[in-house]
């Protein structure tokens, strides 16, 4: 359920906006539809398949102010999705004045069953809404390193001041095996003026507009992948009867991820994509969480109170440890000497 700006509020669909005509491409069938545009299934001279955004702008005409927002957004991202491998990347960009509509050249996603496609009878996308559909629940190994892969994307978005501001599940395209966030029609400059724009459960409203929301919004599609629940559902887990020992841990520390990732408060959210990117590095990794916010917290410590304060609370730690583990020792052996006496005792006696 999108949620625009009333001042957005797109005009109904209609079957009569045309495709775009654009230079050395060849134009077949209508792959999707969105509230502003079409995407179109499209071969360059190179026969390469491509697919085509269109963007018109009769689906803005209470706000032409916006339609050259988006223009803009697009031109920006596509300098920055050439640089980077985790992002989609626009090729091309342009203007149709005929069919009344800027559009966008991007590289098209595998088919769905994980090939190339090969023509353009029979294609459809691989999503990863399709996927989770299909499969339901995936294995944690599988979620760490799609989830891995969007938070590079969305790191490198946001040193670039864009944002996304709709990440969900079928906004997840494959490209050659590896996960890509599309619809990228919705990205724009951290700076602009913001619209209410997203996905129900996918966003909050204090986060809209700002580079914690799309954080937010791969908390949800990873609590999703990894439990095979529904957004709203959150923080729920599923049931752990029939699942192995291994896997069971795996999502117990992919819990750790998205409850921080979606978190009520600031202060109990990720800093950034950054620093969630690096969680799921250390679970791909197979290593454990707990272990590294140990870590952090020793070396927090010791950035407040100075090492040798740390050390020396720690030795006093460990010299209590070690009285403790003494005392019970020589109790150990006291209990042991009694036991013998008495047994020696009842044997004189019989």
């Amino acid at each position: 359920m999108q949620t625009p700006a009333s001042s957005l509020t797109p005009l109904a669909p209609r079957d009569d906006l045309p495709p775009p005509q654009v230079p050395n491409h060849r134009v077949f069938q209508c792959i999707g539809s969105g509230a502003y545009g079409r995407v179109w299934l499209a071969r360059n001279a190179m026969c390469e398949w491509r697919a085509l955004k269109a963007v018109y702008r009769r689906n803005f005409a209470n706000n032409p102010r916006a339609y050259r927002r988006e223009y803009k957004g697009i031109r920006r991202y596509s300098r920055v999705s050439l640089r980077h491998e985790s992002l989609l990347p626009i090729l091309e960009v342009g203007h149709d004045q005929e069919a009344g509509c800027f559009y966008y050249v991007m590289e098209l996603a595998d088919h769905a069953d994980g090939t190339r496609p090969k023509s353009s009878e029979g294609y459809a996308p691989k999503t990863l809404r399709r996927i989770m559909d299909e499969q339901g629940r995936l294995p944690a190994k599988e979620c760490v390193a799609i989830a891995a892969d969007l938070a590079e994307a969305l790191d490198q978005l946001h040193r670039q001041n864009l944002i996304h501001r709709d990440v969900k599940p079928a906004n997840v395209v494959f490209v050659h095996g590896r996960p890509k966030l599309a619809d990228v029609g919705l990205v724009t400059d951290l700076n602009a003026t913001q619209t209410e724009v997203g996905t129900l459960g996918y966003i909050t409203p204090d986060l809209f507009g700002k580079p914690e929301g799309d954080v937010y919004g791969l908390g949800k599609v990873l609590y999703e992948m990894a439990t095979g629940s529904d957004r709203l559902s959150f923080p729920e887990l599923p049931s752990f009867r029939g699942m192995s020992e291994e896997e069971h841990q795996r999502l117990l520390d992919l819990n750790d991820v998205f409850t921080k990732a979606c978190a009520n408060t600031t202060k109990d959210r990720y800093r950034d994509a950054a620093e969630m990117r690096n969680d799921l590095l250390l679970l791909k990794a197979d290593q454990s969480l707990a272990e590294q916010r140990r870590w952090r917290q020793w070396r927090t410590a010791t950035k407040k109170y100075g090492p040798w304060t740390v050390a020396a609370f720690v030795a006093v730690a460990l010299g209590v440890a070690l009285c403790l583990q003494r005392a019970a020792t020589e109790a150990q052996k006291l209990k042991a000497r009694a036991d013998s006496q008495r047994a020696a005792e009842q044997t004189r006696e019989h």
